[in-house]
């Protein structure tokens, strides 16, 4: 199929993550893709052979897959045709949630959890869920946990990092240093400091804390992970350290925090530290390969048209 895919960013961000993840998956499978966006980053780097400007975008395609509000218009305004899939991957910014004026473009609206279903929902919205695809064979284990000498890898924003190296240094952690996530108010060096190969750097940590993609990534590496963050539209928000008995639940609000919604002081995330179970590894691995593998999901959207 002759495939387009339309993204706000291709920056290394949770949802530029989902685009390369997405878009590997189709070229793999023999699709010609043609991708576009606003803002190129190091995603589109990776995906160069396949990113065009918008301006050589053909007048069809056999499926559109969109991603904002702001790039959908854009294609609208260019008579672009085809069998369009609208992606919503939250609700924090209204760019993500299909405007009421563009749903006549669109011929299927997919959603990537629960709590966005609910939300489309009540805005008359029909949806379809299907789960954030991840590379399980890029975002694999490469070691075991430890049992002593826990390392810690730190995926918030700056202003956390304090606390949690403190609560490093209370357990007898060793926090292992901080990734930082890419800001969504872009600029030419937002990227300076960020490395696209993250799966190695999870893979050097027994725990990772973080919210959205960079949790089901830590999963499917068979790591643990803390989900806990302060962002800027939400503030100190966490939902606590993932478990076999309480993972669903955090997935139903995509490990965004918002489960729970709990704030945590140091206390609170030394005893959430404490919960750190080697044991759980497998588990983890096991149920992402299960329920969010990109073989699985991407035959969800082609199955669509």
């Amino acid at each position: 199929m002759n495939i387009l895919v339309a993204s706000n960013n291709l920056k290394t961000t949770g949802l530029g993550t989902f685009i390369y993840t997405q878009v590997s998956e189709l070229i793999s499978r023999g699709h010609n893709v043609d991708v576009v966006t606003f803002h190129n980053g190091k995603v589109g780097e990776k995906l160069s052979s396949n990113v065009i400007e918008l301006d050589n975008v053909k007048k069809s395609y056999d499926l559109i897959l969109t991603h904002q509000n702001d790039i959908t218009f854009e294609l609208i305004n260019r008579n672009v045709s085809g069998y369009v899939i609208f992606t919503v991957h939250g609700l924090v910014y209204e760019n993500d949630i299909p405007k009421e004026e563009i749903l006549y473009y669109i011929d299927k609206v997919v959603c990537v959890s629960q709590a966005i279903q609910k939300f489309l929902s009540e805005k008359n919205i029909d949806s379809l869920l299907n789960y954030q695809p991840v590379d399980c064979e890029r975002f694999s284990p490469k070691n075991m946990l430890r049992e002593k000498n826990i390392k810690v890898l730190s995926m918030v924003r700056g202003e956390l990092n304090n606390m949690i190296r403190c609560a490093c240094e209370i357990l007898d952690y060793e926090y292992i240093g901080w990734q930082k996530p890419v800001e969504y108010y872009f600029h030419s060096h937002d990227e300076d400091d960020v490395i696209f190969n993250v799966e190695d750097r999870i893979n050097e940590a027994d725990i990772v804390i973080g919210i959205g993609r960079i949790i089901y990534e830590s999963l499917s590496c068979g790591r643990n992970a803390l989900v806990f963050d302060a962002r800027e539209y939400q503030g100190n928000l966490g939902d606590g350290m993932v478990t076999p008995d309480n993972i669903d639940n955090f997935i139903m609000d995509n490990f965004s925090g918002r489960y729970n919604n709990k704030s945590f002081s140091l206390e609170d995330l030394v005893e959430e530290l404490k919960k750190y179970d080697s044991t759980y590894s497998n588990f983890f691995r096991n149920h992402i390969k299960t329920n969010f593998n990109v073989k699985d999901l991407i035959d969800k959207y082609l199955e669509l048209v």
